[in-house]
């Protein structure tokens, strides 16, 4: 997707797919003549591998491109969690590991994160694909917030 000089080496990647980081500045102004209708889409790595895999995610990209990944089919069901692909298969983010909050609206002032609305990270991995109401609410209970 970006070239050679980006490919395999997740610290490259997470220096731009970073928890503050949207693709705002690449959307139209007006979010009704975006593909999927939203005014920008967070683009931190925890949040956007999941989305990606999930099929449920529309990126804007260099120049203004929509990446679109919504027909893009995981070969496996999306709650087989032990599938990704870490030395000891899944496990939840500790809460004090320092993970950041994943950004979801930069607000009034998308120059400051003073207004952004928030994602707990925990929440930002794993919402991406268990989306029931149930799940929300077992997230929440278990310390989650999806507006900080």
């Amino acid at each position: 997707m970006h070239g050679r000089n980006r490919n395999d080496n997740l610290a490259v990647c997470v220096t731009c797919h970073n928890p503050n980081a949207t693709d705002i500045n690449c959307r139209p102004a007006n979010p009704a003549d975006a593909l999927d209708g939203k005014a920008e889409e967070a683009i931190d790595f925890k949040y956007l591998i999941n989305k990606v895999h999930a099929a449920d995610i529309v990126v804007y990209g260099f120049g203004g491109n929509p990446n679109d990944f919504t027909t893009l089919r995981y070969p496996q069901r999306l709650s087989n969690c032990t599938a990704c692909p870490t030395n000891d298969g899944f496990y939840p983010l500790h809460v004090n590991s320092g993970l950041l909050a994943t950004t979801i609206n930069t607000g009034a002032d998308p120059a400051s994160p003073l207004d952004d609305v928030n994602i707990s990270p925990n929440a930002a991995a794993c919402s991406t694909c268990h989306t029931s109401s149930e799940a929300r609410v077992h997230m929440e209970q278990n310390g989650a917030s999806f507006d900080a």
